[in-house]
């Protein structure tokens, strides 16, 4: 009987040619684009369960008094934290401590090969006893027995020692020889842990004064996971964390509270932050649309089965008068079913497999479709069939429960015309897609505002060069004041050197590693008259030298910037608009003291970090850096030269050091970067909806025109015209887009107006936007329609008339 079932399925399959492509078409471009949008949704749920004991084990984490107005937390604690709770909480288990190195602070040098690595991390001896590595060469127990030790992921191994045994291998960082111990797997995708080189945390702890520095309550300076007995305690693990803190007096400000692994990925609110993040509602956000665009392809597939009710009245009756019964035509639209979505399936992953390595680029991760993944079978088997659910159970109802009276009159099971749940359905398709297309108008033009804020300077001519960082052994405080003179002599030098090169128009010397994203805050270090002992604001520091603002272009709302030719301006301090009010500097504020100095300029709040962020204080002094960056104008269209010509100079200052650089246009296009990338799945989510929309109103005119062949014929004999035919067949389906508008617009708005909500600067919202997505959803209907309607007007009448 299933045979036989199947059998006509794949013969009225191979019957309704056209209408069959629509549906298998819409089917398999959606559930492609469901499915690998619900693997990254089901990758970034799953971050870190994989970790044995991962819901024990929690990540302690810390709030500043100062950051608290802004909810932003921190991922560091005291170093001697870890040691003192595994003494005197018994609720815990075990704990582990992490450092992560400054940006391109520590290179790799292989022979005479200088390997940049732009971060790299220090564990401790817990480290491998509470997370899990696969290790394939060398062992754990001998990187943690030796300081200067090196455990590498796989590629990171293969990038440095090509396909040689990495184990052994000696690689020299800074003045000291590491060996490679250890060699793991690739961290999976679903890991927080991104890390491909790891170094033992007692390699920071070999002399008296690294262990001094590292043993302070003062600062909060790594990362420590604690894995509980029972995750029941945490509020009892917060109080002692508290209590510890306050028995040591040194980190009072700080409210520590214990995050979940499992919850790290999707916790966003981090100041500085060593791991991969994502909001929930971006999750949320992507799981929604996924089932919408399913959901859309099977309102298409329904509209058409509907739609061919009528056509199928004959089979029916038939079927009916020779004794089947309902179940049987019941299994037989099932068949159908079936059959139509397992054809959809299998097209959808072999889709899948051609552009993953296009959605592995966009998403920035490394998904394989694993066929051996039970995960996987689990998701593509549970989305096929609710897919199967959508599109199956009611069309079989409808055609299997009524007689074939009732459909010569056009009347379903629920005594509703058939046109009208047909209609319904459009509107309801439409509506989506107009929502979507309002979306992308309205996220394009935010982040055209976003991009067009960061004006006041030519990001094009602007290159930032970072400073090395020279590592030097000192026993006396008069050492590091002599390697500071030194070295600002040679950064001296150097600036004056950049500034001859004709390719160069400016040179500042800064402490900021870009100047389009630094959000780091600092709190105390600042005073000023009055100010209450107790107030410890937030700020932003900037430390530079006088040629900055000839780069930067500040707007002064009073005062002025610094003078190279007065020595007092070394202790003075330019602020921020923010930093007056937060601080609540009352006027007159020129001339008031602030720290050594007195307060010489206010300038315009200005953007240093991304416009979602609102801008906060930033107190600016010319305190001359000796580290940080060159910031860099070139001459127009002389970058590259440029370019060129500072490294050359810089090999010549800091020989046996690599240097790092970065354009401004680059680091823009960096920090921006996940804000085009929703603008750009936006525009491809919406055109994959008006796709499968535009598909399906072909599918139903299709039916429509072939359904009024004889109707066309008998109206062109009597003389009506083309263009006649042609509105008259379009006109029903533009009024279902305009009602879809209607409706559409209002949701569209409430839904924009919420997300614009998480943006500290914003655009408004016009009417022409959505007026505009109208405009275009008309056009692109009208398109699939007319053209239908236009082939059926210009068709012979006499073959209209013959056409039974």
């Amino acid at each position: 009987m299933l045979r036989n079932y199947l059998l006509i399925a794949w013969r009225n399959l191979r019957h309704q040619r056209l209408h069959s492509a629509v549906s298998i078409g819409s089917l398999a471009i959606a559930l492609t684009a469901s499915l690998l949008m619900l693997l990254w949704v089901q990758n970034e749920l799953r971050f870190d369960t994989d970790q044995p004991a991962s819901k024990r084990i929690f990540l302690i984490t810390n709030q500043h008094q100062s950051n608290k107005a802004r909810d932003v937390i921190g991922e560091n604690s005291p170093y001697p934290l870890a040691s003192a709770m595994a003494r005197q909480l018994p609720q815990v288990e075990l704990v582990t401590s992490m450092a992560r190195s400054q940006k391109n602070d520590v290179s790799l040098r292989i022979n005479d090969t200088y390997f940049t690595e732009e971060y790299m991390v220090y564990v401790d001896q817990n480290w491998f006893s509470m997370f899990h590595y696969d290790v394939v060469q060398g062992s754990t127990q001998s990187f943690l027995a030796h300081p200067f030790s090196l455990l590498l992921t796989q590629s990171k191994a293969k990038k440095l020692f090509g396909n040689a045994n990495a184990a052994g291998k000696h690689v020299r960082i800074d003045s000291t020889d590491y060996v490679v111990r250890a060699i793991v797997k690739d961290n999976p995708v679903n890991s927080s842990f991104q890390f491909d080189v790891l170094i033992p945390l007692s390699s920071r702890l070999q002399t008296a004064r690294q262990r001094e520095e590292a043993n302070t309550w003062l600062y909060p300076t790594h990362k420590t996971f604690v894995r509980l007995r029972d995750p029941a305690e945490v509020s009892d693990v917060t109080a002692g964390i508290a209590r510890l803190y306050k028995a040591n007096r040194s980190a009072n400000d700080l409210t520590p509270a214990l995050l979940a692994l499992p919850s790290l990925h999707v916790q966003a609110n981090f100041d500085i932050t060593a791991f991969d993040h994502t909001q929930r509602s971006v999750i949320d956000t992507f799981a929604l649309l996924a089932v919408v665009l399913l959901v859309a392809a099977c309102v298409n597939y329904v509209n058409l089965a509907i739609a061919k009710t009528g056509m199928r009245t004959k089979e029916i009756g038939v079927r009916k008068i020779i004794g089947a019964n309902r179940s049987q035509l019941f299994y037989q639209l099932m068949a159908e079913s079936v059959l139509m979505s397992l054809l959809a399936f299998g097209l959808a992953v072999l889709l899948m497999q051609v552009f993953l390595p296009e959605f592995n680029a966009f998403t920035g991760k490394q998904f394989s479709l694993d066929l051996t993944s039970w995960a996987l079978w689990k998701l593509m088997f549970g989305t096929w069939f609710g897919m199967l659910l959508l599109i199956s159970l009611y069309p079989a109802l409808l055609l299997s429960s009524v007689n074939p009276l009732s459909l010569f009159r056009g009347k379903g099971a629920l005594q509703l015309s058939n046109t009208t749940i047909q209609k319904g359905l459009i509107v309801v398709q439409f509506s989506v897609t107009v929502i979507l297309v309002i979306g992308v108008i309205v996220v394009y033009r935010q982040v055209s505002f976003m991009q067009h804020q960061h004006n006041a300077y030519n990001r094009s001519q602007l290159l930032t060069v970072q400073v090395p960082q020279e590592h030097y052994a000192v026993t006396s405080f008069e050492q590091v004041v002599a390697h500071q003179e030194r070295l600002l002599t040679r950064l001296e030098a150097l600036k004056q050197a950049l500034l001859t090169q004709t390719s160069i128009n400016q040179v500042a010397r800064t402490n900021l590693e870009s100047v389009v994203d630094h959000g780091n805050t600092t709190s105390g270090g600042v005073d000023w008259d009055n100010r209450d002992p107790d107030f410890q604001p937030g700020y932003v520091h900037y430390g530079v030298d006088p040629d900055f603002q000839s780069i930067m272009k500040f707007t002064f709302v009073q005062g002025r910037w610094f003078d190279k030719r007065l020595p007092s301006d070394k202790d003075n301090t330019v602020l921020n608009e923010a930093a007056v009010r937060q601080f609540g500097l009352t006027p007159p504020v020129l001339g008031k003291r602030f720290n050594k100095g007195v307060i010489i300029g206010v300038v315009k709040d200005f953007f240093y970090q991304k416009v979602q962020e609102p801008i906060g204080p930033v107190v600016i002094t010319a305190n001359s850096p000796n580290s940080g960056s060159f910031l860099i104008e070139t001459q127009p269209g002389q970058a590259v030269s440029a370019l060129n010509q500072t490294l050359d100079l810089f090999k010549q200052t800091f020989p046996n050091a690599p240097l790092f650089y970065s354009f401004m246009d680059d680091e823009f296009d960096t920090l921006y970067r996940r804000d085009q990338k929703s603008l750009q799945f936006m525009a491809l989510f919406a055109g994959l909806s008006i796709l499968i929309s535009c598909l399906g109103l072909l599918g139903i005119a299709t039916l429509s025109t072939e359904q009024r062949t004889k109707e066309i014929g008998i109206r062109k004999v009597l003389g009506a015209s083309v263009v006649s035919i042609i509105a008259l067949l379009s006109k029903g389906f533009l009024t279902l887009v305009g009602l879809a508008i209607v409706i559409a617009s209002p949701i569209a708005w409430y839904v924009t107006n919420r997300w614009l909500q998480d943006f500290a600067h914003k655009i408004d919202l016009a009417w022409w936007m959505f007026a505009l997505a109208g405009l275009l959803t008309v056009i692109i209907a009208l398109l699939t329609v007319g053209l239908q309607s236009a082939k059926a007007a210009l068709a012979n009448p006499v073959r209209s008339l013959r056409t039974e």
